[in-house]
């Protein structure tokens, strides 16, 4: 916990907050020019009677020179998506790439939330150049706000590292996502497990550098490999994954179906 910034009106408790946020091109929905890009959606709600101002303290992966606070007016909600707020925008690193954790001050009073998005392109059959055909956003699953790092050799345990019985509709695929938020470069222990029995499923070491969030492919396994259940503690389909690094980090498993263009049923808000 911290002091922060009440615009006018001198000073108000803020507390820590890291995100993650990207921008990437996830593949040809509608080849040949069909294309999904995935891009995180930031939304912040400021609650009190003040404007208050959210600040990035710190940027992972080469960091952010430019780095500019948002300003909040009092019952106002504010977006990152696109180029909707130049602020949010401020915070990528210099040099950009696709992936990147923020460390946030948020004040007592504003209500933070992160989401995916799926951008994606139906192309005019008949044409394919600089606007080959209407957009449609998707909104997806809520991201993490990380409120703590998990210190070093503390076992993240990551539950519901699975889609259900996604082999029944053309399969998954999971990723890993690691954010180093120490000075020296990390060892980090993934295993992915079964929920009916624990069995280990998979085993994976990753290597992460300082201050630098990486997302890579995770632990995966065939299921016609593997022998049935011996317990029934959970359904069958239920995976999670523990994760164990060496220096402070935050994780998370994303669990993407190969079905494309994505289907998401339904969105869940929640109080965090």
């Amino acid at each position: 916990m911290r002091v922060g910034i009440v615009l006018g009106a001198g000073s108000v408790q803020a507390e820590d907050a890291w995100v993650v946020q990207f921008g990437a091109f996830g593949g040809y929905v509608y080849p040949p020019c069909g294309g999904i890009i995935w891009y995180d959606d930031l939304v912040f709600h400021n609650a009190t009677d003040a404007p208050l101002s959210v600040q990035a303290l710190e940027t992972s992966n080469g960091g952010s020179t430019n780095s500019v606070p948002l300003v909040i007016p009092p019952h106002v909600t504010r977006s990152g998506y696109g180029s909707l707020n130049s602020e949010i925008s401020s915070w990528a690193p210099d040099r950009r790439t696709q992936l990147w954790a923020v460390h946030l001050d948020v004040p007592r009073g504003v209500t933070v939330s992160s989401r995916a998005l799926a951008l994606i392109r139906t192309p005019n059959p008949e044409y394919c150049g600089p606007d080959p055909g209407p957009t449609t956003l998707f909104a997806g699953p809520a991201l993490p706000i990380v409120r703590q790092l998990v210190p070093a050799g503390v076992p993240q345990i990551l539950l519901s590292a699975d889609l259900g019985e996604s082999e029944k509709f053309g399969g998954r695929r999971t990723n890993v996502g690691i954010y180093n938020a120490g000075t020296s470069t990390a060892s980090a222990f993934v295993e992915l497990r079964r929920g009916c029995d624990d069995r280990l499923l998979d085993r994976r070491l990753i290597s992460v550098p300082a201050k630098t969030i990486i997302q890579v492919a995770g632990p995966s396994f065939s299921p016609d490999t593997v022998p049935g259940c011996t317990a029934l503690n959970t359904t069958a389909s239920v995976n999670y994954a523990v994760i164990n690094a060496d220096q402070p980090t935050f994780s998370y498993i994303a669990v993407l179906a190969n079905q494309l263009p994505p289907i998401t049923p339904f969105t869940f808000s929640f109080v965090r």
